[in-house]
């Protein structure tokens, strides 16, 4: 079995792949502070850092997404993407990121057609979830054979995948 994982724009990216046809092998998805679009997410920062409003930014942005791209940065949403999977799915998130905000972790959650889990950590920062001794909640329970395959890949060095298998062990034991 095959676990998509991915932190930040790996978990949108990750996301954004639940709606294709993947191959039977891919048993789930695990979405550490995924943001909802590349749209939202950069008029978020402007918005954050930059302390201006992003419709100064978008329309020069966004046509040079059309140029560089071949299509602007609102034409894809994980929104869109996980309205449509069935792939199981759990969703991370750390209530102090300061980067990809909470609540877009929130509307992944709330849009996804398939089972799903939600982990809000709330000392965590952005993607710093699956290093964070406080759990936080986690909504629902996950299959007794997610927590194994968990603690299967737990046993390996602290590579990306080793790390989202922390999650997966915090909300089996919830």
């Amino acid at each position: 079995p095959v676990l998509l994982a991915g932190i930040s724009m790996g978990a949108a990216t990750v996301l954004m792949a639940s709606a294709l046809e993947l191959p039977p092998n891919v048993k789930g998805i695990i979405a550490d502070c995924g943001f909802t679009s590349p749209y939202e997410i950069i008029a978020s920062v402007i918005r954050r850092v930059l302390h201006l409003p992003p419709v100064l930014f978008m329309p020069f942005l966004q046509r040079m997404a059309r140029r560089k791209l071949g299509m602007p940065l609102d034409a894809v949403s994980t929104l869109d993407c996980v309205k449509k999977t069935r792939i199981p799915i759990l969703f991370a998130h750390g209530e102090q990121d300061r980067f990809v905000p909470v609540e877009m972790g929130k509307a992944n959650y709330a849009a996804c057609a398939s089972r799903k889990w939600l982990l809000l950590s709330p000392d965590a920062a952005h993607g710093e979830t699956w290093q964070n001794r406080r759990a936080g909640t986690c909504v629902g329970k996950l299959p007794l054979r997610a927590a194994h395959a968990a603690a299967l890949m737990r046993t390996k060095r602290q590579d990306s995948f080793s790390r989202e298998a922390v999650l997966l062990q915090k909300c089996a034991h919830r």
